[in-house]
């Protein structure tokens, strides 16, 4: 009998010590070796701070709310939209529209989200444009992916979209608050050239570097953007006269499931290196130009191309390497090697 309760009482301590050992689960975030994973920010690593102001504060929890619910609604699954908080003329329409709906009361997934999506914006926008939001670090009071740089200042803001398809879509935001004047806020899915200068993904990673000018900003982001192929981008930002530019913007896509990340960067030399070896079965495009480039050889400019050694053989390389030094003011091509099928 004895040996029966000594047992008993060792598998209830293995399940309790398993059950305060389980470690959450967290969003899979593609990170340089060189960066410190832990300045990413997510729902998951959230630390909330106390918001002292009502009116904000009721802003951030009804955000909140709409954030959460956004991510445990699936594209493919059916829900009830009674359970959301939506207006009733909503869920009669959604209720009314939805012909895919398999079960009485529910509707898809695809058709709820962009309602809750709706409010998570407009609420995400009042937030943003609040007066006393310059108190508060976006990656403490919000239940979103929030990348932060070094001083503070620029924040990169993302959600899933859950559109359902191959492509991970993320709805995204870039908040900058300047030292003596308002915020700047971009929307990614405004369709205007100030919202469009920023990578619509979002971005994981923000680094600051000292220019002639002042302080610039790199940003690296992810996309998946097939079943089988990962995107990765990198733009050098900054600020004047209250509005953004970009100075340097390079993109890349390769197979999802590679080993290493291709675009890495060194903050002791201050160059971005580029590493690819493309698999037999991958098609994609690979070189070392910036968008800048691949325009002035479409256009005909061939000095500014044939300075970067522009080859369309390139474009089928089976191996690439580029590194770009920063000149104090952007980045350029300080060495590439490839090469070609034979």
């Amino acid at each position: 009998m004895k040996i029966l309760i000594f047992f008993f009482s060792c598998v209830v301590a293995l399940y309790c010590f398993s059950c305060h050992q389980q470690p959450k689960s967290k969003p899979v975030a593609v990170v340089k070796k060189n960066v410190d994973s832990s300045k990413l920010k997510t729902a998951d690593t959230l630390h909330k701070v106390l918001i002292i102001e009502p009116d904000l504060r009721a802003l951030v929890d009804e955000l909140n709310y709409y954030l959460r619910a956004n991510d445990s609604i699936a594209a493919f699954g059916y829900y009830d939209p009674k359970v959301y908080r939506l207006r009733k003329s909503e869920i009669d329409s959604l209720l009314k529209n939805d012909e895919s709906a398999e079960a009485k009361g529910k509707v898809q997934g695809s058709s709820l989200n962009p309602y809750l999506q709706y409010y998570a914006d407009s609420l995400l926008r009042k937030v943003l444009n609040n007066k006393a939001i310059v108190k508060y670090s976006l990656d403490s009071i919000l239940d979103m992916a929030v990348a932060v740089s070094p001083d503070k200042r620029l924040f990169s803001l993302s959600y899933a979209a859950n559109t359902g398809g191959s492509y991970k879509e993320r709805r995204s935001y870039i908040h900058y608050r300047p030292a003596h004047a308002p915020v700047l806020n971009y929307y990614a899915e405004e369709q205007n050239t100030d919202s469009l200068i920023f990578n619509t993904d979002g971005f994981y990673y923000i680094d600051t570097i000292s220019a002639k000018g002042g302080i610039k900003y790199l940003l690296f982001g992810t996309i998946q953007g097939c079943n089988s192929c990962l995107g990765e981008y990198v733009q050098l930002a900054h600020f004047k006269n209250g509005k953004a530019a970009i100075d340097f913007s390079y993109n890349i896509d390769h197979g999802l499931y590679s080993e290493e990340e291709a675009i890495e960067f060194d903050a002791k030399t201050k160059k971005i290196s580029v590493n690819l070896v493309p698999t037999k079965d991958e098609l994609f495009d690979c070189d070392c130009n910036t968008s800048d480039a691949r325009a002035a050889l479409h256009s005909g400019y061939s000095p500014k191309a044939d300075s970067l050694d522009v080859s369309s053989k390139l474009k089928t390389a089976k191996f690439l390497k580029c590194i770009f030094r920063f000149n104090g003011n952007t980045f350029v091509l300080d060495k590439k090697q490839s090469r070609v099928p034979q």
